[in-house]
Order: structure tokens, then sequence, then C-alpha cells
């Protein structure tokens, strides 16, 4: 988890926690009480292998699929503040550092 020991400066990479799923995010401001973040466009460059299993099919490479990462200018844009226990989230979402998108395909 991202906290108020760590350093934020713009250009930084983040990421917002979702349940099982990760999205990647690119700070674009800093204030004293938190930061802003715009999503980047995460480019898949492996790609997902499924067996037949579970309700339909089970991701046997879930946990191994790479992205690369690029600036979106439209991307969606999220505020992120300290929480009482000084950790950095945006609504009930936590976040941590660097760009980890992750798709659950198992969930």
């Amino acid at each position: 988890m991202l906290t108020s020991n760590d350093s934020i400066k713009v250009g930084d990479g983040v990421t917002l926690l979702c349940w099982t799923d990760r999205h990647a995010y690119t700070v674009i401001s800093v204030s004293p009480k938190g930061f802003r973040a715009q999503r980047d466009k995460a480019i898949r460059i492996t790609k997902p292998e499924f067996i037949p299993g579970g309700f339909s099919a089970i991701c046997i490479n879930n946990n191994e699929i790479k992205y690369e990462y690029e600036p979106n200018p439209s991307g969606h844009v999220i505020s992120a503040r300290l929480n009482k226990k000084g950790f950095y989230q945006c609504g009930n979402q936590k976040i941590s550092s660097g760009r980890h998108e992750h798709y659950d395909y198992n969930f």
C-alpha cells in the first residue's frame, strides 16, 4: 500500500486496487493532502489461455499476463487522499505504488 511516508511526484505510476482487479494510473498532480491520477492505457502483451472448467472456462495463465502502459490524455481521473491509518485511497479502494494492471478472468 502507498503510505504517507512514500514520496509521490507527478509522473509516478500507481495502482488502484479493485477487489481482484488492478488498474494502472499516472500521478498528474500532488497536494499536501493527496494527489490526482489519470488512468493509463494498458496494452495486454500476453494472451490469456483458457481451458474448459468452472462456469465456462478457467484462465490457466491469469497471474502471468503482462501489460505495457501508455499515457491516456482522456483517461479517467481519480483523487486520492490519506485515510486515518496513513494509507492513500480513493473512496473505499486502496492504492499501491507502481503500475500493475490485472484483470481476474477467474473471478
